[in-house]
């Protein structure tokens, strides 16, 4: 397959069948498709392993899905986590590097609509303590000193989707305090709404999780992305919404397994969507108003130039970047104080040292006043 029949089919897989809603885009995916076992490129997962308690755990790519198998969390519960903000890489190897990644911490959005395939492959536990999975996301990250910051949801709140396929039940709702996670059915856990679902054992499964400022949405459904049925399973709304945070946990909770006999589920074709003004800023920057407004490059995808607009409310010192898909700085456009208005740039499709980049998947980055914001652009020879 050439290089522009495989860009044409990466653009494909990005639009999606939500790209119809024109104030959506693709923040960021997996499809579990690529030659990384570890699934640490394309989309870098975080684990959870022996140093934070977990014992037992696997999480691997199998033949295009990622397979997830519960180990056991201080021999209290089974768990079997993988986390991401979308940032396009781990490097193992290099700590540093994948800090300032992780740093960066705007490749995902509070506002979002999370869209997955699920596969329950054992699922062992039907008892005082059901076994369930787990979405849960609008999670913080709150201690950047670690080597390889991420969230922590056995002490962060975060908004939750729990799939008991078991129970043949599931419910959305919200947690807080230590280890409340764990435990569905305790003090530290909201629940706005919950329905009944007959799951079964090796069916794939869509998801569709929408998240918005207060409003909540769920839909399930068997076969394939064009059998979505056109109403919600679930739709709801949270009183008082906590509208911050970019990190998202997919996983398998229940008792503690023996040894080879956690919970196994695989997961597929991960999508995050989010709109492109959201008002998120207004609630994560202490109520300080949105600063600027950066548009879709156009033309997209493009060779060998395409042009980047953006509008500033106020006077500031801007800083508008590209980087490549590991997430690395390839060249800056502007890095000046500008005045309020609207403004363009052209990309020549070139990095710092005025050589051409080759095809592929980019992102350009906006700061300025304090705030941030990142598209992703194609670039195809």
């Amino acid at each position: 397959m050439t290089k522009k029949l495989l860009l044409l089919l990466m653009i494909f897989l990005m639009m999606g069948n939500l790209s119809a809603q024109d104030d959506m885009y693709l923040m960021w995916s997996d499809y579990f498709d690529d030659d990384d076992p570890p699934a640490l490129k394309n989309v870098g997962w975080l684990y959870y392993g022996e140093s934070d308690g977990l014992v037992g755990q696997i999480i691997e790519q199998r033949d295009g899905e990622l397979f997830i198998e519960q180990g056991s969390y201080g021999g209290l519960v089974g768990v079997g986590l993988v986390e991401s903000n979308g940032v396009p890489a781990v490097f193992p190897d290099n700590e540093d590097t994948t800090k300032q990644l992780l740093l960066k911490n705007d490749y995902s959005n509070p506002n979002q609509v999370i869209f997955f395939k699920v596969r329950f492959a054992r699922w062992r536990n039907m008892g005082a303590t059901t076994s369930f999975f787990l979405v849960s996301t609008r999670l913080e990250m709150t201690d950047s000193t670690e080597s390889v910051p991420d969230a922590d949801p056995t002490v962060q709140p975060g908004y939750a989707l729990v799939l008991m396929p078991l129970a043949k039940a599931f419910g959305v709702g919200k947690y807080q305090g230590d280890l409340a996670v764990l435990n569905p059915a305790g003090d530290g856990w909201k629940f706005f709404g919950q329905g009944a679902y007959l799951f079964e054992m090796e069916v794939n499964y869509l998801v569709k999780f929408y998240l918005k400022d207060a409003d909540l949405k769920v839909k399930i459904w068997e076969g394939t992305k064009e059998d979505e049925p056109e109403n919600w399973l679930w739709e709801g709304t949270d009183p008082e919404a906590r509208v911050s945070g970019n990190y998202t946990i997919f996983g398998a909770v229940g008792v503690p397994p023996q040894a080879k006999d956690g919970d196994q589920l695989y997961l597929d074709d991960i999508e995050f969507w989010g709109w492109k003004t959201t008002g998120v800023a207004d609630q994560s920057q202490n109520g300080k108003a949105n600063s600027f407004q950066l548009a879709q490059n156009y033309p997209n995808p493009f060779n060998p130039t395409t042009t980047i607009s953006f509008a500033l409310s106020e006077k500031g010192q801007t800083e508008l970047s590209i980087f490549n898909l590991a997430g690395q700085q390839i060249r800056t456009l502007v890095n000046a104080e500008l005045p309020a208005g609207s403004h363009s740039v052209v990309w020549d499709g070139k990095d710092a040292n005025r050589q051409a980049v080759p095809s592929g998947i980019y992102f350009y980055k906006i700061v300025t006043n304090n705030l941030s914001e990142t598209r992703r652009m194609v670039l195809m020879k």
